[in-house]
């Protein structure tokens, strides 16, 4: 463990998401030490993360590191597990949005 090979947890988000103290008792442990906490939603695989195994690379879009929530490599102002969930559900409802307008400007077989 060290700032070059950093501890990876996933939190895998089925049913509910991160509470206050946990959201926050995460924030403090990745301020402490090398570690990186990506976040993964069961109702959309392969969106919030994403592994290849071919490169053998892991691709996360929201992660905690350094005692922060991350988006894409930016620092983000998401200071609870309230704000983060809010954040989660609407890039959801974004992705699902986008999806349906390809979908329906796709041309038909």
């Amino acid at each position: 463990m060290s700032e070059r090979r950093p501890w990876i947890a996933l939190e895998v988000i089925a049913t509910h998401y991160l509470d206050d103290d946990t959201f926050q008792s995460l924030i403090d442990v990745s301020r402490e030490m090398p570690l990186i906490v990506g976040f993964d939603l069961v109702e959309e695989p392969n969106y919030f993360l994403k592994l290849d195994e071919a490169d053998g690379t892991l691709r996360l879009i929201y992660y905690i590191y350094d005692g922060s929530v991350w988006r894409n490599e930016v620092r983000t102002q998401i200071e609870s597990g309230a704000a983060l969930r809010a954040v989660l559900e609407r890039e959801v409802r974004d992705k699902r949005a986008r999806d349906a307008r390809r979908r329906a400007a796709a041309p038909t077989r």
